[in-house]
């Protein structure tokens, strides 16, 4: 169980191993997520008292069957039922009177994954290498629900039937006693047809949060169905459990999503058209309790670009259904 301001979950499930020739394991999970976005802003406002920009709800239950591949890699084939709610606006000029349009997505998914993993970390890790492959197959129906600030007047409800593969890849290489070079490489593509409007279209789209702080806020120009990415990592260890890194990301859209007339969203019909880019530098101590950091992150949007954090411990959430 999570309990915050910004981020709430439950997850209930249980897991049967078979110790036989071949292991393999069979699991099952439900969970519900909520997400509570606000909107950026520094100023203070007595007159006028802004709600939230962006909530999003989730629940799902998952089902996975697990087979080794050696010693640090498996093979799952899954499926989920999921049903997302998000409320939000479609402008950040609200007043509190106003109310929220609403997106709910129900989906059956299916999906296929090979994964290896041998960090050293959960998090912050600076040896070892990480990749996955998944291929995902989402069916659902989409139902938009107006609000105050909506670009029409009826509810709306459409069909949604795609797929997704998502390829990621990240391994660090030791220099020497002392430094250590990361490089990652992340890969999605999906043929799914935009949503009612520009937000919901980019809150139902994977998203690019390399960094443990990206997870934390919404991010909507590092979103998008068919994207590439890369990033280098640099790091000088202080200790055996103190070290400095350096990150640094570039995230291409392979056909990005924009807003057009009346907050439609529409696909670039140009390849390749930006290219946004994400930073952190931080001290990390790994202590039994898990990683304490001091983090400086600088991510590529139109109002603030720089966020400090201190955090003692991991920054996790439960997984979503697809």
């Amino acid at each position: 169980m999570y309990f915050g301001r910004f981020y709430s979950s439950f997850k209930a499930g249980a897991r049967v191993d078979f110790p036989s020739t071949i292991p393999l394991y069979m699991a099952a999970y439900f969970t519900l997520n909520r997400w509570d976005y606000y909107s950026s802003t520094t100023e203070f406002v007595f007159e006028d008292v802004r709600p939230p920009y962006i909530i999003q709800n989730e629940t799902n239950f998952r089902s996975e069957i697990g087979i080794p591949i050696k010693t640090k890699g498996k093979l799952t084939f899954g499926g989920a039922w999921s049903s997302a709610r998000d409320e939000y606006y479609l402008t950040e000029s609200i007043k509190a009177t106003d109310t929220p349009d609403r997106t709910t997505f129900d989906a059956l998914s299916a999906t296929t994954n090979i994964q290896t993993n041998s960090f050293n970390d959960k998090q912050y890790p600076t040896e070892g290498i990480s990749s996955s492959l998944s291929l995902n197959y989402i069916s659902g129906h989409e139902k938009n629900f107006p609000g105050t600030t909506s670009n029409s007047p009826s509810r709306k409800q459409f069909p949604h039937n795609f797929f997704l593969i998502k390829g990621h890849y990240d391994r660090y290489l030791k220099i020497n006693n002392k430094f250590r070079l990361g490089l990652m490489a992340e890969w999605v593509y999906s043929n799914k047809k935009p949503f009612s409007n520009y937000v919901s279209t980019t809150l139902a789209a994977p998203s690019f949060n390399p960094i443990p702080h990206s997870k934390t806020i919404y991010l909507n120009n590092f979103h998008a169905n068919k994207y590439l990415a890369s990033g280098v990592k640099t790091i000088y260890k202080l200790s055996d459990q103190l070290h400095f890194r350096a990150e640094g990301y570039g995230f291409v859209p392979i056909r990005e999503i924009v807003e057009a007339n009346n907050y439609i969203a529409i696909y670039n019909k140009d390849l390749y058209s930006s290219v946004n880019f994400m930073g952190s530098a931080a001290f990390v101590f790994q202590s039994g309790l898990g990683p304490i950091s001091f983090s400086v992150n600088y991510y590529e949007k139109s109002q603030t670009k720089l966020f400090a954090m201190f955090n003692i411990g991991y920054i996790l959430f439960n997984r979503k259904g697809y």
